[in-house]
């Protein structure tokens, strides 16, 4: 009792869709009664359909719709990081100085913060490789020099005169 059933069954030559429950009446002595309602198959197809094109037909439209805006907003959120990127290809590739960092989004701008850091760490790090270099090339020189002074013949006006 209470609970509600569903059947498909005929009536008067059409398709329906009887649901049917047991319910208890307030009498005294008095026996539970069916309850019963149908519809026909057909009104419920129609309906059905009804219901699809009032949820369908709206999505086909909002979906395209919604697609194209996304693929927007996504072109115009990336149009800064291919900026980025065109103007660091564009780079000699001995050019250490930093990225500016007031025309790239906020979101990455701690990366660009990073490669500045980078930046200036290998600019560093190459003037000591130089600095190096440079000292190793005056040490070089310096025995160089002595060696070649005490390999050259001696000139002719220092020589001393012969008897």
């Amino acid at each position: 009792m209470g609970e509600t059933r569903l059947r498909d069954a005929e009536m008067r030559g059409l398709d329906v869709r009887v649901a049917y429950t047991w319910v208890r009446v307030d009498l005294p002595g008095a026996q539970p009664a069916l309850v019963q309602v149908a519809e026909t198959r057909e009104k419920r197809s129609v309906l059905a359909t009804e219901i699809i094109k009032g949820v369908m037909l709206p999505q086909l439209v909002i979906l395209p719709l919604a697609v194209l805006l996304v693929w927007l907003a996504l072109v115009r959120g990336i149009k800064p990081l291919s900026e980025l990127e065109e103007r660091i290809r564009a780079r000699k590739p001995d050019d250490l100085s930093p990225l500016d960092e007031k025309v790239v989004p906020l979101e990455v701008a701690p990366l660009v913060s990073s490669v500045n850091d980078l930046l200036r760490r290998l600019k560093d790090s190459i003037a000591t490789q130089k600095r190096f270099l440079a000292d190793a090339a005056h040490q070089l020189k310096t025995p160089l020099a002595g060696l070649r002074m005490q390999a050259d013949p001696p000139s002719a006006s220092t020589s001393t005169p012969r008897n």
